[in-house]
């Protein structure tokens, strides 16, 4: 497959993550802890960046994404593990790996066509 195959999965990363940080943008952790829309959109774009991860590990096995195969695993017990949700760390991960994860697909992904 060609490198500019792993742009689609990624681009999903991306409105996934930037979906996220809209949902709590204005929020606290006891404003997501009393709605549960937006845990539960929370919780499906973070299924939906480790799915979309692991499709862009499978086109590119070199995929320069530090917190990569973390972000798989996350997807996994969210999915799995739905029953032992711990929210706090759902809460870490959004204000402190999420961040960094946009950052790095967006510089693999390079300049927005104008």
């Amino acid at each position: 497959m060609s490198q500019r195959d792993v742009r689609v999965p990624l681009f999903d990363v991306l409105e996934a993550g930037q979906a996220i940080q809209m949902y709590v943008r204005t929020k606290s952790f006891a404003d997501y802890m009393n709605d549960p829309l937006i845990r539960d959109g929370v919780e499906r774009r973070f299924t939906l960046i480790g799915e979309a991860l692991m499709r862009a590990s499978r086109i590119d096995s070199e995929l320069a994404i530090t917190k990569c195969s973390q972000f798989i695993a996350f997807r996994h017990r969210l999915m799995h593990g739905y029953d032992k949700i711990n929210h706090e760390i759902v809460w870490a991960v959004i204000h402190d790996d999420l961040p960094l994860l946009l950052t790095e697909v967006r510089s693999l992904l390079g300049p927005s066509p104008a």
